[in-house]
């Protein structure tokens, strides 16, 4: 089967196979489906599914679910699935999520259990776009499909791709309550939206004042990256010299207004996002290069 895909994909070049396949197909049969692929160097799967459309008129649809195979060596966009921070195996109990090498002890076995914790996930990681999943020699088409359809499927996917790696990448963790903790708290902490007060005792210059409103407004995004609860927040404008004579020009930091002396880092106001990915990584926290407003 293996053989006879590759030479398939070869002449059309696409490197995309379409799986339509009966919903009532075993698990082994499967698993025969899935290695053949991978071994052809299929680039996408696509598993076709029926569905009714909108207009009762118009009957049912095929839409193709998209899985990304993945492998290693596979360029910057296959890095990019293999290092996601989310990853879930499939297998014949169910789903196994895995957040940042920490195994979930609950185990997600029908849609609804689904929907409820890629919700939570994506309250937990909202900067992550990739799922990356592990796929096990008893896993059902039901429960793939399940997955693929809450995942990438619909007019707006939670995830921007959902990359399939082979079995020898599936997380070695054990499952742990602290883990499903864990992910709780990173969830409250972005659910609670922490707004940060602007300390500011002089406007800023043309954009950065806009700049400034809106970093204090996107923050929320980073915070659950501290992992710990986290206080009122607070944005002071202070000035420090530049050259000789000194001349003032503006500094911007961030700290917990019960506690200032515990944590601060600088902002980027230019680029807020690359600053919270790059900074946010523990609950003691600095910038590296001060951003200063002109």
């Amino acid at each position: 089967m293996a053989e006879a895909l590759r030479a398939a994909l070869a002449q059309d070049g696409r490197g995309v196979v379409l799986l339509a396949a009966d919903p009532e197909l075993s698990a082994v049969g499967l698993h025969r489906v899935l290695r053949a692929v991978r071994r052809a160097r299929t680039a996408r799967i696509e598993l076709a599914l029926r569905e009714p459309h909108g207009k009762r008129e118009v009957g049912t649809v095929v839409t193709a679910l998209p899985l990304e195979v993945v492998r290693k060596d596979d360029g910057a966009g296959a890095t990019a699935i293999a290092s996601g921070r989310v990853h879930v195996h499939v297998d014949g109990k169910g789903l196994a999520f895995v957040h940042d090498g920490r195994a979930l002890e609950q185990l997600v076995r029908t849609p609804a259990e689904l929907a409820t914790m890629l919700e939570r996930i994506a309250r937990a990681y909202p900067r992550e776009r990739t799922l990356r999943v592990t796929i096990g020699d008893d896993a059902t088409l039901a429960t793939l499909v399940d997955l693929l359809v809450a995942t990438v499927g619909g007019g707006k996917p939670r995830f921007a791709a959902v990359g399939w790696l082979d079995s020898e990448s599936r997380s070695p963790a054990r499952p742990d309550g602290a883990a499903d903790r864990k992910l709780e708290l990173r969830a409250a902490l972005a659910s609670s939206r922490t707004a940060v007060r602007i300390d500011q005792p002089f406007p800023l210059a043309g954009d950065d004042q806009g700049r400034l409103q809106s970093f204090a407004e996107q923050l929320w995004r980073c915070v659950p990256e501290l992992e710990t609860t986290v206080p009122a927040m607070e944005a002071r404008i202070g000035s420090v010299p530049r050259g000789k004579p000194p001349s003032p020009r503006p500094i911007i930091s961030i700290s917990p207004s019960e506690k200032p002396s515990t944590w601060s880092f600088c902002s980027a106001i230019a680029s807020s996002a690359s600053c919270c990915s790059r900074v946010m990584r523990a609950s003691i926290i600095s910038c590296s290069e001060p951003i200063f407003c002109s």
